[in-house]
């Protein structure tokens, strides 16, 4: 619930803001910013970083694969996450 209280405040901020595009950095802001983007139907980039992925919760690969599907662009640093990340 909370997760989806947040998704809600950051699209109502993208829209009342004017922003253009979004912006979500790491794992965890792409749970929050590429939902927010989807809603208010902004383009959206993530950037990722580090080797290893993000598993800290039983869900982390499907959300992972989801919001990279949903996303306009991934920046990331490294050859092995630009690869687990598909």
């Amino acid at each position: 619930m909370r997760l989806i209280q947040k998704i809600s405040s950051v699209a109502r901020l993208v829209r009342e803001g004017g922003v253009d595009q979004v912006h979500a950095r790491l794992a965890g802001g792409m749970l929050v910013g590429i939902p927010a983007s989807v809603l208010t139907g902004r383009p959206s980039v993530s950037t990722l970083y580090y080797a290893i992925p993000w598993k800290k919760y039983p869900l982390s690969q499907f959300v992972r694969v989801v919001t990279i599907n949903l996303t306009g662009a991934v920046i990331t640093d490294s050859a092995v996450r630009r690869c687990s990340s598909a």
